[in-house]
């Protein structure tokens, strides 16, 4: 079923500005941390790094935006048919960044991504990375949990997501792949 990449690429879509025994455990935990150290991604433009359990598939496409299109990049990798990865940046207009605080650009960004989901907020809090302002949050859908964490970098907003069907994903996923991310440049 390949209908969660649609799911995550809309919610990143609107959030751009556009109209989710103990023996046992510890096995599986040492699996996707192994799995995890083996990937670790470079974006091509070399902005950001972060440990996808697989190779992402990347794109690029125009979001119409009230500021005008925005383009939008997406690194999405599809653990299964139940769970998914994303990065996705975006360059807001200089001026824009500029006659915006970065909290309310980051708070529209957030919003778009619950709205156009009909997500509901579980949980947010303020963040920070290198010194750019951030948010992290989860919400839920029915049966989809997201854990996301976006970014304000000068004019780039960068958003990394991860979804899953039935729970959110346990700290240790999070771990691995949400709190992998820096930035390279």
């Amino acid at each position: 079923m390949k209908f969660l990449p649609l799911f995550l690429i809309a919610a990143i879509l609107v959030s751009c500005g556009g109209s989710q025994s103990s023996l046992d455990a510890l096995g599986k935990l040492d699996s996707l941390s192994k799995s995890m150290e083996t990937t670790k991604y470079t974006s091509p433009d070399g902005t950001f790094k972060i440990n996808f359990p697989g190779t992402p598939t990347v794109e690029s496409q125009n979001v119409p935006t009230e500021v005008g299109n925005i383009e939008m990049k997406s690194f999405t990798y599809e653990k299964s048919a139940t769970e998914a990865y994303m990065v996705a940046l975006s360059d807001y207009p200089s001026d824009i960044v500029a006659a915006s605080s970065p909290d309310s650009l980051l708070q529209g960004a957030k919003e778009g991504a619950l709205s156009s989901q009909g997500a509901t907020l579980e949980f947010e809090e303020k963040i920070t990375l290198d010194g750019n302002p951030g948010y992290f949050f989860k919400a839920k859908k029915d049966s989809y949990y997201m854990c996301y964490k976006i970014f304000l970098k000068e004019n780039r907003l960068f958003q990394i997501l991860m979804l899953r069907d039935g729970s959110y994903p346990g700290q240790e996923d999070i771990t691995g792949f949400i709190e992998s991310f820096e930035f390279s440049k």
